[in-house]
């Protein structure tokens, strides 16, 4: 079993997730949160997307992006946190919650300097974009890339390239 089968397997085993990113995100990091959250949200997963900081006003359009958190509630508890485009468990911040909260943790990236730190990991160096690996994700998976999970896709990879 392989890095892809290992994070289709957490996916398949999760009904609530948290999906989130570095903190600062760009656009590799918006389209990949948003692109993750639409392809679960379709598979009947929930989703919440989570950052602390702001996403900037030229990445709003995103599908997905007006649903992001800024703050995680004190009770809330998540089967899968899937961290997109940070290769390193400090990029998260401070406020990034405790394993209680965040469950287990599947880590999608791109960056060839990542200190894998997820239950999963999967990054590969070679993708132009985080999302390319998301996209690669799917097609393992069978999941087809619906119009919003396209348009997060779409926009990490122009950001990023």
């Amino acid at each position: 079993m392989d890095d892809l089968d290992r994070a289709g397997a957490l996916l398949a085993g999760a009904s609530t997730m948290l999906v989130t990113c570095h903190l600062g995100p760009d656009g590799d990091a918006v389209g990949s949160l948003c692109a993750v959250a639409a392809l679960v949200r379709a598979r009947g997963k929930a989703a919440t997307l989570y950052c602390p900081d702001p996403i900037p006003r030229n990445l709003r359009f995103v599908p997905g992006a007006a649903d992001m958190v800024r703050r995680i509630g004190r009770d809330a508890r998540f089967d899968l946190t899937v961290v997109v485009d940070c290769g390193d468990l400090q990029l998260l911040g401070k406020s990034f919650p405790p394993r209680t909260v965040t469950g287990s943790l599947l880590v999608i990236d791109h960056h060839a300097t990542a200190t894998p730190f997820g239950d999963v990991t999967i990054c590969d160096p070679a993708a132009p974009a985080t999302a390319v690996v998301v996209a690669r994700l799917a097609r393992r998976l069978g999941w087809e890339l619906g119009p919003l999970a396209a348009v997060g896709i779409f926009t990490a990879l122009v950001a990023d390239t």
